[in-house]
């Protein structure tokens, strides 16, 4: 029921390091308003 009450999307990066995905975040979200903020949620293969 969490899932339901926000919209939301996930997608898995692997080849790049931390600070260039951080990049494109950046770079999304100055293409979007706050609800719709990219951020990085975790780290699976550091």
């Amino acid at each position: 029921e969490a899932s339901d009450a926000a919209r939301s999307a996930m997608v898995s990066v692997i080849g790049l390091d931390s600070e260039k995905v951080q990049l494109l975040c950046d770079a999304a979200n100055e293409e979007v308003d706050a609800e719709n903020k990219v951020q990085i949620a975790n780290f699976l293969c550091p």
